[in-house]
């Protein structure tokens, strides 16, 4: 159900381009005529976009990738610092592997795991500082 997240703008159509689907009809005309601006991404950017949402929705895949980009981990190593099984960790790493958001390299017997793209972890620490920062009486919700 998830898809690879490439990271590539190129990746996403209309993208590099900057018309979109807007000019191609169906479902981007459709979008116009129901008033989206001209200068929106594209309806697919949107969709990538929630994808890496979704990636990141468990606070333990969160922390996983905010760890693995800051530097390249094992799967013990990784449990003992975001306080989980390693069995836990493994099933995560496989959901953020298969979207593309780390790999494994093979070091012997060794595995070893980094990040792919940082720019996740650039949005996640963001809504963490964001979280921290503005803490509404005791309320865990992001600040409106």
């Amino acid at each position: 159900m998830e898809a690879k997240l490439s990271g590539r703008p190129e990746a996403i159509p209309g993208a590099a381009s900057g018309n979109g689907d807007a000019n191609q009809g169906g479902e981007g005309a459709t979008a116009m005529a129901a008033g989206v601006g001209r200068d929106d991404p594209p309806t697919q950017a949107f969709v990538l976009a929630a994808e890496a949402f979704g990636l990141l929705a468990s606070p333990l895949r969160l922390h996983i990738v905010l760890a693995l980009t800051e530097r390249e981990s094992g799967v013990s190593q990784l449990a003992l610092r975001v306080g989980a099984t390693p069995q836990a960790v493994s099933q995560h790493l496989a959901k953020l592997k298969l979207a593309g958001a780390v790999r494994l390299r093979s070091e012997g017997r060794y595995h070893v795991y980094q990040a792919t793209d940082p720019r996740l972890a650039t949005v996640a620490r963001m809504m963490l500082d964001k979280t921290i920062a503005e803490p509404v009486d005791g309320d865990t919700r992001l600040p409106a």
